[in-house]
Parts: C-alpha cells; sequence; structure tokens
C-alpha cells in the first residue's frame, strides 16, 4: 500500500504547475498537530522531494520529523530519508538522525532506520572517490 502511495505522490506532484506553492503547502503539512497528517506529510516530501523548489527547507522539516513523538511520523520520516537521501541537503545529518532513531525499542521502527541507513551508506560509498573511504562507508 506505502508503495501506491508513493508512486501517486510523485504522479500528482509532477503534475502540478506551481511546485513552489505545493512545496509551501507540503512543508507546512509537516507541522500539523495531527499525527497522522504529519506522517503522510513526510513520506509525501520524501516522495517528491526530487521535484520540491526549497531543497534546504524540505531536509531541515525531515529531520525536524525525526524527533517527533509519534511512531507513525518516524517511520514515515525514516522511509522519506532513505528515498531522499541522495538530495538531502544535510546528509550528515540524516545519517546521525536514522542512527538515533534506530535505538527506538519498536522493532518495525528499527528495520525503518535500517532500510534507509543502508541505502544512505550506499550513496555514500558511491561518491567515493578512493578505495580506503569506499570501505569505511
Amino acid at each position: 500500500m506505502l508503495v501506491l502511495i508513493k508512486e501517486s505522490i510523485d504522479s500528482a506532484f509532477s503534475q502540478i504547475t506551481d511546485k513552489e506553492q505545493a512545496t509551501k503547502d507540503l512543508l507546512t503539512l509537516t507541522k500539523d498537530k495531527d499525527g497522522f497528517v504529519r506522517a503522510y506529510a513526510a513520506i509525501a516530501l520524501g516522495s517528491a522531494f526530487s521535484q520540491v523548489t526549497d531543497k534546504e527547507q524540505a531536509t531541515k522539516d525531515l529531520l525536524i520529523l525525526t524527533k517527533d513523538e509519534d511512531s507513525s511520523v518516524l517511520k514515515m520520516t525514516a522511509i522519506a530519508l532513505g528515498s531522499a537521501f541522495s538530495q538531502v541537503t544535510d546528509k550528515e545529518q540524516a545519517i546521525k538522525d536514522l542512527v538515533t532513531l534506530t535505538k527506538d525499542k519498536d522493532g518495525s521502527l528499527e528495520r525503518m532506520q535500517n532500510n534507509s541507513l543502508g541505502r544512505a551508506y550506499i550513496f555514500k560509498a558511491t561518491e567515493t572517490k578512493d578505495d580506503e573511504n569506499l570501505k569505511k562507508n
């Protein structure tokens, strides 16, 4: 089901003509008082990240969501960071926050973070220029 939601968001966002306003609206939803809204705003943001007009703010908002108290928000944020990792503007902080989230007691949350961390480290390894750093990453 999550895959269908992500594909729908990708498709819908690509059709929007005013991406700047759509980005602002999506970023506003990450601050909603309803955890369900924040969770799906996170997954939408991760899914549409390549098309958002303010990647700096989008990164900041996703990183803020890694400290949310709602476990659904944390799960969706972990998925979003994994999906968008190659384009987030603060990769080091994203990795730190994902590592912190792996210490959570919720087993399903840990799987989400580990999956996203795997994506992050694979991306970092592909960007590495020398063998020593490749092994490290």
